[in-house]
C-alpha cells in the first residue's frame, strides 16, 4: 500500500502542471483554429479567461486529489503559480542574453503596476492552499485514499503505525 501512495503521489504532483500546461495548450490550440490568433480582442479574452476563469478552476479541481496529509497542501498550492513564473522565464529567455538576464526581466515586470504581478501569483497560491484545505484527506478518507485503495478497499496505514 506504502508503494502506491508513493506511486500515486509523484503521479500527482507531475500531473497537475501537466494539466494546466496542456489546458494552456487547448487555449492556444482554440485561438489557431478559429482563426483568432490575429484579433488582440480575442487573444486578450483568452487570456483573461484562462488567467482568471480557467487556472482558478484547475487550481481548485486539482487539489481535491492532493496526497499529503495535512489539513492543506502547500506544495501542491505552489506548482501552479511556479509553473507560470519558470514560463515566463523561460520564454523570457527568447530575449534575454541568459538566465540571470531573463529572471531579472521578469521580476521587473511582475513588479510593474505595484507588484501586481507578484500579487497575482501570491493570490492564486493562497487559493490553491485554501480549496486544498481538507480534513478527510488528514484522516486519509479523501477522494485521493479512495483511488490509492483501490477495488481492494485497504487503506493506507496510519503515520507513525507500523503495517
Amino acid at each position: 500500500m506504502k508503494t502506491r501512495l508513493i506511486v500515486y503521489s509523484i503521479l500527482y504532483y507531475c500531473l497537475v502542471p501537466a494539466v494546466f500546461f496542456g489546458v494552456l495548450l487547448l487555449v492556444s490550440a482554440l485561438l489557431n483554429a478559429t482563426k483568432a490568433h490575429n484579433d488582440l480582442g480575442a487573444i486578450a479574452a483568452a487570456a483573461y479567461a484562462f488567467v482568471f476563469f480557467a487556472a482558478p478552476v484547475i487550481d481548485a479541481v486539482m487539489m481535491r486529489f492532493s496526497p499529503l496529509r495535512f489539513c492543506v497542501d502547500p506544495f501542491a498550492a505552489a506548482e501552479i503559480p511556479l509553473f507560470l513564473y519558470l514560463a515566463m522565464i523561460v520564454n523570457q529567455l527568447k530575449e534575454a542574453d541568459g538566465v540571470r538576464a531573463a529572471f531579472f526581466l521578469v521580476n521587473r515586470k511582475l513588479a510593474d503596476d505595484g507588484g501586481m504581478g507578484f500579487l497575482f501569483l501570491a493570490g492564486l497560491f493562497l487559493f490553491g492552499a485554501l480549496v486544498s484545505f481538507s480534513l478527510k484527506r488528514k484522516r486519509g478518507q479523501s477522494i485521493a485514499y479512495r483511488i490509492i485503495e483501490g477495488p481492494s478497499g485497504k487503506r493506507p496505514a496510519e503515520p507513525g503505525l507500523p503495517g
